[in-house]
Order: C-alpha cells, then sequence, then structure tokens
C-alpha cells in the first residue's frame, strides 16, 4: 500500500473478515466469505454498482470493528 491513496483503496477478503487486520487503513473493505463462482458474480455486480453492500461482521475485529459492524454503500464512496 506504500504510495498509494489509502482511502481510495478498497480490500477484498474472499474466506475471513480478519484478513482487515493486516490492512487497517483501507478506505473500503468487503468481505465475501467464499470464493465459489457465485460469489465471484455478485461481487462484479457489487463493484460495478449494479448490487448495494450490505451485511454486518458476526465477529469482532480486535478493537477496530465490533461484532454486528454494518458496511454499507456510503463506506465505498
Amino acid at each position: 500500500m506504500q504510495g498509494l491513496d489509502a482511502d481510495k483503496v478498497v480490500a477484498l477478503a474472499m474466506r475471513s473478515p480478519y484478513d482487515l487486520l493486516y490492512v487497517p487503513e483501507v478506505g473500503a473493505y468487503i468481505a465475501c466469505y467464499s470464493d465459489r463462482p457465485a460469489t465471484m458474480k455478485a461481487l462484479g455486480k457489487l463493484l460495478k454498482g449494479e448490487l448495494e453492500p450490505k451485511g454486518h461482521l458476526p465477529v469482532e475485529l480486535s478493537g477496530l470493528y465490533p461484532r454486528g459492524w454494518g458496511l454499507t454503500k456510503t463506506f465505498m464512496r
């Protein structure tokens, strides 16, 4: 991430939301919980703006975000 504007970086986690702990400075984070073809298709639609992000973390991320914290479209701008 060196040299990048962190506010413009979107990190993707395909399996575990805990991956965010490695890049806490990113501007947006998407936890997919799967790397299956249907998930990839939905992710593509999400990134193109055809789907709105929704969901809540099922776990706490070590003081960064509490369990149940919700990701919304606001965080992807």
